[in-house]
C-alpha cells in the first residue's frame, strides 16, 4: 500500500513542478499508538526512484517484528519548486535523464 501511495503523493508533488528534501513513514498499531522516521534526501527530488529507497529505509527502520500494524502513513517534506539539479562529480546525468523521461512516461499513463 506505502508504494501505491508513493506513486499517488509523487504524481500530484509532479505536476506542482514540485521537489521534496524529506521523506517521512509512520506506523500505527493496533492499540493507535504511532511510531515513525524520516530522512533528509541526498538532494531534492522529484524521482520515485530516488524517494522510494528512503521510504524504504523508514519504514524498516521503525517495524518491530512480531508487533501488528493497521496503518502506514507517508509524507514528502521540504517541498520546493523543482529546479535544474546539481550533480556531483561521481554522478551520471544521462541516467537521470533517462530516469526523468522514465517518470514522465509514468505520468501520462
Amino acid at each position: 500500500h506505502m508504494l501505491r501511495h508513493l506513486e499517488y503523493v509523487v504524481l500530484k508533488m509532479r505536476k506542482q513542478e514540485l521537489a521534496c528534501s524529506i521523506v517521512c513513514v509512520w506506523l500505527r498499531d493496533r492499540d493507535f499508538e504511532r511510531s515513525g522516521l524520516c530522512r533528509r534526501l541526498p538532494q531534492a527530488s522529484r524521482l520515485e526512484s530516488e524517494i522510494l529507497p528512503e521510504a524504504q529505509r523508514c519504514l524498516e527502520t521503525a517495524l518491530e517484528h512480531g508487533k501488528f500494524y493497521n496503518q502506514v502513513s507517508l509524507g514528502l517534506y521540504g517541498l520546493a519548486p523543482a529546479g535544474a539539479k546539481q550533480y556531483s562529480l561521481f554522478d551520471d546525468p544521462a541516467k537521470d535523464e533517462r530516469a526523468e523521461h522514465l517518470q514522465q512516461a509514468l505520468d501520462n499513463i
